[in-house]
C-alpha cells in the first residue's frame, strides 16, 4: 500500500510539472515600447502543425513621413500548416501595437512593439471547418480482347512540381561596428547613440574611418564640412530594409567643462514596486513568469545617454545591467538581479505540509480512539 502511494505521489508531481511547461499563450503580455533585442526575443520562430494555438510576433513600427507605419520582423504569416491549409484562420487577439496608427510628428527612431495572433488550421480564412479535397482517378475503359485500335503515340506533358517560394527577408542591421576620429579620443559602443567630443576652433571638419556590422547597410554623415557648431555631426546608418538608426555627436569647445553626471533620476519596472535610490547600484526582483521586463529610465543629465542589456530570456540568476554614461564619459552600471519564484517548488512545499498536517492528524485521530476504547474497557 506504502508503495502505491509513494508511484501515485510521483505521477501527481509529475503531472504537475507537465502543465507548468507551456508555449506562449493568451495571458503572455505584450509591449507598446520595447528594445531592438526585446523585441526579437518575443518573436516567436517559424511553426509547422496541424492544430491551432497562439503566436508572438516581433512589430516595428516608424514615422518618417509623419504617418506611422509597422512592419513585422519576419512575416505575418509564420505558421504552415501541415494538413495542407493554406488560409488558415488568424486573428489579432493583443496587440500592444495600438500607438503606433495614423499621424505623428516626423521622426527618424524606431519603436518596436509585440502582438499575438490566434491560427488555427482546422479553419479557413473564413471561419469554416477546413476539409482536405480529394480528387477521383481517372476513367479507365474496359479492355476489349477482340478488337485493337491504334492510336498515334501524343507527346507526354512534363511534370509539374509546385515549388513555394518563402519571401526574402532583408537584413535589419543598422549597428556601427566600429568608428573612430582621427586625434579624438571616443569610446565607442554601438548600442549608445550620443557622443559628445571637445575640439579646437581651427578644425573644420573631421577624418571618420566607419565600419558596419552588415556590409548590405549604408551610411551618411551630416555637418563635416565646415562644421557648424551650433549642430551635431550625425551619422545616419540604414539597413538593408531601409530601417534607419542615427548616432549624434555633439561638439564643445575645448575650454568647456564636460558634464560628469552619470546617475538616474528615475528608474521603474512596469508591475513591480522598487524602492529606487540614484546612488544605490544594486537591486532584487522576484518575479514570476515574465521572460521580459518593461523597464523606464531618466538619466539626472540630459546629456547622459544609456542602454540596457540582459533583458531577455530571463530565469532564475539573471541579470540586468543599466549602464549610464555621461557626457565625458563618465559611467555608472545599475544591476537588477532576477529571483524567479517557481511554481513546481511550492507546489511540493504545500504537498508536502498538507501530507504532513494529514499524518499528525492521522496520528491524534488514532491515539484519541484508542484511549477512547481502553478507557471503555476500565469501565466494564
Amino acid at each position: 500500500m506504502k508503495k502505491k502511494l509513494n508511484l501515485l505521489f510521483i505521477f501527481i508531481l509529475f503531472f504537475i510539472f507537465m502543465l507548468n511547461v507551456k508555449a506562449i499563450d493568451y495571458n503572455t503580455p505584450v509591449y507598446s515600447d520595447m528594445t531592438y533585442n526585446q523585441c526579437v526575443d518575443f518573436q516567436d520562430s517559424a511553426l509547422y502543425t496541424t492544430g491551432s494555438g497562439y503566436f508572438g510576433h516581433c512589430i516595428k513600427a516608424t514615422c518618417y513621413s509623419g504617418v506611422w507605419k509597422t512592419y513585422y520582423y519576419i512575416s505575418e504569416n509564420m505558421v504552415r500548416c501541415a494538413n495542407g491549409n493554406d488560409s488558415q484562420y488568424v486573428q489579432i487577439v493583443k496587440t500592444g501595437c495600438s500607438n503606433y496608427v495614423g499621424s505623428c510628428a516626423p521622426s527618424t527612431k524606431e519603436r518596436y512593439c509585440s502582438m499575438i495572433t490566434y491560427y488555427d488550421c482546422n479553419k479557413t480564412t473564413s471561419g469554416a471547418l477546413f476539409t482536405t479535397t480529394t480528387t477521383a482517378p481517372p476513367f479507365v475503359p474496359p479492355v476489349n480482347n477482340t478488337t485493337k485500335k491504334t492510336t498515334p503515340n501524343r507527346p507526354i506533358p512534363p511534370k509539374t512540381t509546385s515549388r513555394t517560394t518563402m519571401p526574402i527577408i532583408k537584413s535589419n542591421n543598422n549597428f556601427i561596428e566600429s568608428l573612430v576620429i582621427k586625434d579624438i579620443e571616443l569610446i565607442f559602443d554601438k548600442n549608445i547613440n550620443n557622443y559628445t567630443i571637445q575640439l579646437a576652433e581651427d578644425i573644420k571638419t573631421l577624418n571618420f574611418t566607419i565600419v558596419l556590422e552588415d556590409t548590405k547597410a549604408n551610411y551618411k554623415i551630416e555637418n563635416n564640412e565646415e562644421i557648424n557648431r551650433e549642430l551635431p555631426i550625425k551619422i545616419t546608418v540604414t539597413a538593408e530594409d531601409e530601417s534607419v538608426r542615427v548616432y549624434t555627436i555633439n561638439i564643445k569647445e575645448k575650454e568647456e567643462v564636460l558634464d560628469s553626471n552619470s546617475k538616474l533620476d528615475v528608474l521603474k519596472i512596469e508591475g513591480f514596486k522598487i524602492k529606487f535610490d540614484p546612488d544605490i547600484l544594486t537591486y532584487d526582483l522576484t518575479i514570476k513568469k515574465q521572460s521580459i521586463l518593461n523597464i523606464s529610465v531618466i538619466p539626472q543629465s540630459e546629456t547622459a545617454s544609456y542602454y540596457i542589456t540582459g533583458n531577455s530570456n530571463l530565469k532564475n540568476k539573471s541579470q540586468i545591467t543599466i549602464n549610464v554614461k555621461a557626457e565625458d564619459t563618465s559611467e555608472t552600471k545599475y544591476i537588477i538581479n532576477i529571483k524567479k519564484s517557481n511554481n513546481f517548488t511550492n507546489i511540493i512545499i504545500i504537498i508536502l505540509v498538507m501530507g504532513i498536517a494529514g499524518f499528525v492528524g492521522f496520528k491524534v485521530f488514532r491515539k484519541v480512539t484508542t484511549k477512547e476504547v481502553e478507557t471503555s474497557y476500565e469501565y466494564e
